[in-house]
Parts: structure tokens; sequence; C-alpha cells
């Protein structure tokens, strides 16, 4: 891994080095957790756990082994029910089946 040294800027901002950029695969928009340590901050790609985002890594796995056609109209249809259950602010709770 590449180690370089980059001043912070008066809002607070260091600009990662496009080498290290490209080794972790973070394009602009890509999302990062700041955890603060004894010896500075540690960055982490954000990995999104709700279920419409593994719903949708799961269609995205299934497109690449062209999944079935029962199988693409189950998960479009989970899909569009968890994030029903999103927008009507009913995710997680445990009333839902």
């Amino acid at each position: 891994m590449v180690s370089m040294t980059r001043p912070i800027d008066n809002l607070g901002r260091v600009v990662i080095p496009m080498e290290i950029r490209k080794q972790l695969n973070w394009e602009p928009g890509t999302k990062v957790d700041i955890c603060g340590t004894e010896n500075g901050i540690q960055l982490t790609t954000h990995v999104d756990d709700s279920p419409i985002s593994q719903v949708k890594k799961l269609k995205e796995m299934l497109c690449n082994v062209q999944p079935s056609s029962e199988i693409s109209q189950l998960l479009d249809t989970l899909e569009e029910k968890i994030g029903g259950l999103y927008a009507k602010g009913e995710a997680g709770s445990k009333s839902n089946p």
C-alpha cells in the first residue's frame, strides 16, 4: 500500500491520493466510514447492510449467472416490497412479516 503525506485545508479536508483511490476502487461518490483511533483515523469503504441493498447485491450477483425468470421476478417483487416499507417508514418494524 502507498503511504503519502497530505495537508489538511482550512475546512478540515484531506485529498486522498489517486494511487490509493485506484487501489481501493474508490470513485467519486464512494461513501467511506471514518473512525478515530489512538494513532489517528481509519477510513474504510462504507458497507450498506440494509435489506434493500442486500437484495440489490443479490440481483447483481445472479445477473452474472443468468437466473431463471421466476427468480428474477421474485427478486424484483422482494425489492419493491422492501422499498415500499422504507417509503412508509415501516422497515425494521416487528409487526411486519
